[in-house]
């Protein structure tokens, strides 16, 4: 098991995100709160994704290959094993944070003593913002005893968790 050193690992899957990615890892780098990795794991892309991750050069950001195209939830799954946040937060390569998202969403799980913290998205098309509400809500979660967090993170819930590890 790694030591758990940093409060927050941010797990971004990639695959073909060159235009996107940038945006994305920048999105955390100006995060609020600075204990923080950011691992990246590349599904073989073919465009310049990889050469995009590695010249932002930030020590903070580590980033891993796959051999062969597995898909998000593998990666996914390989950068949870790397990571060494005390809490794993998920990314995905064309979409980004808000400046205080992860310190907001921190502060909420430590104090509340909560294992899973998540919050509502904005979808974005044609450059129009839409309010994005999830397959979650507080009713439900006092109901929930237990998360499979694999079968959690394989579901589209309309949210980018934060869970602590």
């Amino acid at each position: 098991m790694l030591n758990r050193s940093l409060k927050v690992s941010v797990v971004v899957p990639s695959y073909n995100s060159g235009k996107y990615i940038k945006k994305c890892l920048v999105s955390v780098l100006k995060q609020t709160i600075q204990d923080f990795e950011i691992v990246v794991v590349d599904d073989c892309s073919k465009d310049d994704t990889v050469s995009v991750v590695q010249g932002l050069k930030d020590s903070r950001i580590k980033i891993f290959k796959n051999e062969e195209n597995r898909g998000p939830s593998y990666s996914r799954n390989k950068a949870i094993e790397n990571s060494c946040g005390e809490w794993i937060a998920f990314l995905d390569s064309d979409d980004w944070f808000s400046p205080q998202r992860l310190e907001k969403l921190l502060s909420l799980g430590e104090e509340t003593g909560a294992e899973i913290v998540a919050d509502d998205i904005f979808l974005i098309e044609d450059n129009e913002e839409k309010p994005w509400g999830t397959n979650l809500s507080q009713q439900n979660f006092k109901k929930i005893e237990s998360i499979d967090v694999v079968k959690y993170v394989g579901m589209d819930c309309g949210v980018q968790p934060m869970i602590k590890a």
